[in-house]
């Protein structure tokens, strides 16, 4: 995880986060939204809405850092917030916190 914004958009919000992901495999590796299948905020999983990387691959023992993922939230992106991955979760803030705002989520 490098980074995460959001804003609000009609209702609901925007947030983006910027990755990176490492190949530490032997071969080159294909890379895709289907890395990040949801971003979990108010207890609830979002699925991505837009996708952006450079390449499609990554070789082998490369980093790419040019990973962009979308999600639209229906609510306030405030307490607990992980990215599922692959292989479990990354947080994007603060686990120990309570989850808020749990009521006013929206699915889209």
């Amino acid at each position: 995880m490098k980074d995460a914004r959001w804003r609000p958009d009609n209702g609901r919000w925007l947030v983006l986060l910027a990755v990176a992901m490492e190949n530490a495999t032997a071969d080159t590796v294909s890379q895709g939204s289907w890395l990040y299948p949801s971003l979990v905020v108010a207890q609830r999983p979002w699925q991505p809405t837009c996708y952006s990387a450079t390449s499609g691959t990554v070789d082998r023992g490369l980093v790419a850092d040019d990973v962009l993922v979308g999600f639209d939230v229906g609510c306030a992106p405030v307490g607990p917030i992980a990215l599922e991955v692959e292989n479990g979760r990354v947080d994007v803030t603060d686990q120990t916190a309570e989850p808020t705002g749990t009521a006013d989520c929206q699915p889209a």
